[in-house]
């Protein structure tokens, strides 16, 4: 699922200066580590905030000016200090880029497309995400990382990288998916898997409230 425009995109990135310290996150980066069974469009680059890196909007100039030297066509979507989103068209297709800061607590891996989000930082990222926004892919992500991972680590170890959740509020996030979301809403290939996944945040639920 990851193809080659993706690879080269991120080898063009990682070619340049400016990438020193950022690494490939989000559903890529679980993609690129086999935790996830799912195709993802768009290239997460994230830097640790704390860290003496390039800032994203000018990562993400540099990017932009090395596709455009390839022969590639750049368009903006966002251009702001801290976040900045590009989308990438090569004759092969396109791809959405978005460059931002976000913490980095484990070494990065290795992976080919280059400096990859550790796994546990991988899977840490992704509760995260599910507090924030619990998307569709983001359950069957954080489900998918549980299997191998122990999800009260990762709980503890979102809860002490952003003061600012707390489990009540992710028992509420877990409603979505038992209670809102039905196997159609749910990547292609874990439909099948709806019922096991569901069971799953139910009972994550009822230990949350207890």
């Amino acid at each position: 699922m990851i193809d080659d425009l993706r690879i080269e995109v991120t080898a063009l990135f990682f070619a340049l200066p400016a990438s020193a310290g950022y690494v490939v996150g989000g559903g890529m980066a679980a993609l690129a580590h086999g935790m996830i069974d799912r195709p993802t469009d768009d290239i997460d680059l994230f830097a640790d905030p704390r860290a003496d890196v390039a800032r994203p909007i000018d990562a993400a100039d540099a990017l932009a000016t090395a596709v455009e030297a390839n022969g590639w066509v750049v368009e903006w979507v966002r251009r702001f200090e801290s976040y900045a989103r590009l989308k990438v068209q090569s004759s092969d297709g396109s791809v959405l880029i978005d460059v931002a800061l976000d913490t980095i607590e484990l070494p990065p891996t290795v992976t080919v497309l280059g400096p990859t989000l550790a796994v546990g930082d991988a899977a840490v990222a992704k509760l995260i995400a599910l507090f924030d926004r619990a998307e569709a892919r983001d359950f069957v992500d954080f489900f998918a990382f549980s299997q191998s991972h122990d999800r009260d680590g990762l709980l503890q170890q979102a809860l002490r990288r952003d003061a600012g959740l707390e489990s009540g509020q992710l028992a509420d996030r877990l409603l979505r998916i038992t209670d809102v979301l039905e196997a159609t809403a749910l990547p292609a290939t874990y439909r099948s898997r709806f019922e096991e996944i569901r069971r799953f945040y139910a009972a994550w639920r009822i230990e949350l409230l207890a």
